[in-house]
């Protein structure tokens, strides 16, 4: 897989160009620059080895561990609030996911957003004390060619549809039992390709970030995590322009009270504004 290298993103016009010259695409900012955007329960700390070369048994009971959470969090996650999806039901696993990723746990669902702006303000507000001492970057990816080449059509999947419910289920059936889950969902072959999602949007935090999603299948190696087609492009953002980054996008309204619609994110906005007005 062939990653484009886009240009550097000094100031929020450049950013604004970006997404112009991209009408539809899906944009995902990160503070540090890393090799490949990747879903949280795939990196390496859950599957150590990176080009994912395992033998049955081992990458079984990686499986395992990720089921296992989805069931703990289900178990928990009852006696802390209301409206959750029906627990029983396996064709809501998917929203689920969408919970579980909101809430910070690792899912193969990985987060994007529809406005480069808010990917734009990722890429600047680390929190980490040295951040802005380290390049940020943007990624950006084709999600209709991504959905084409999954075998989805050129649009967004509905809820239901057989490649998404298969992608968010596989990871209870063990050894032996995947091909019968895609039989079950009338598929042949099995999906091998992550697929792009507009999900609903239940959550202010979802609803202020224009989130989108995709559903990673566990990958065949990193070299083939995303399809060439969808064009998986990487703009980086100068650790020298993100001080002055910020400053532009709290002008136009977009900061941590707006992309995270709690009440400790205005602690965190007088807190960050007055470390970025003393330099």
């Amino acid at each position: 897989m062939d990653i484009i290298e886009g240009g550097v993103i000094t100031g929020v016009q450049q950013a604004v160009d970006v997404g112009f010259r991209c009408s539809g695409c899906f944009y995902r900012g990160e503070a540090d620059t890393y090799a490949i955007p990747i879903p949280k329960i795939f990196r390496k700390r859950y599957w150590p080895d990176s080009d994912f070369k395992y033998s049955p048994e081992e990458a079984e009971r990686l499986r395992g561990i990720e089921s296992g959470w989805i069931y703990e969090f289900k178990r928990l996650a009852v006696g802390l609030t209301t409206g959750l999806p029906e627990g029983g039901n396996e064709i809501n696993n998917l929203n689920w996911l969408f919970l579980m990723e909101h809430h910070g746990m690792p899912t193969r669902l990985l987060d994007w957003t529809q406005n480069i702006l808010v990917a734009l303000f990722f890429a600047v507000a680390g929190d980490a004390e040295d951040s802005d001492k380290r390049d940020g970057q943007i990624w950006v990816i084709r999600p209709h060619d991504l959905n084409d080449k999954a075998g989805v059509g050129s649009g967004f999947p509905l809820p239901g549809h057989s490649i998404v419910e298969y992608l968010a289920r596989e990871m209870f059936y063990g050894l032996g039992r995947k091909e019968g889950l895609a039989r079950k969902l009338k598929l042949e072959p099995i999906p091998t390709e992550p697929v792009a999602i507009l999900p609903p949007l239940p959550w202010p935090r979802m609803l202020a970030q224009n989130s989108a999603f995709t559903l990673h299948p566990k990958p065949r190696s990193l070299e083939n995590m995303y399809v060439p087609e969808a064009k998986l492009t990487r703009h980086k953002v100068s650790s020298s322009s993100k001080v002055e980054i910020r400053r532009e996008l709290r002008l136009i309204g977009i900061e941590y009270r707006t992309v995270f619609p709690e009440l400790d994110s205005i602690a965190r906005d007088i807190n960050r504004r007055h470390d970025d007005e003393s330099r």
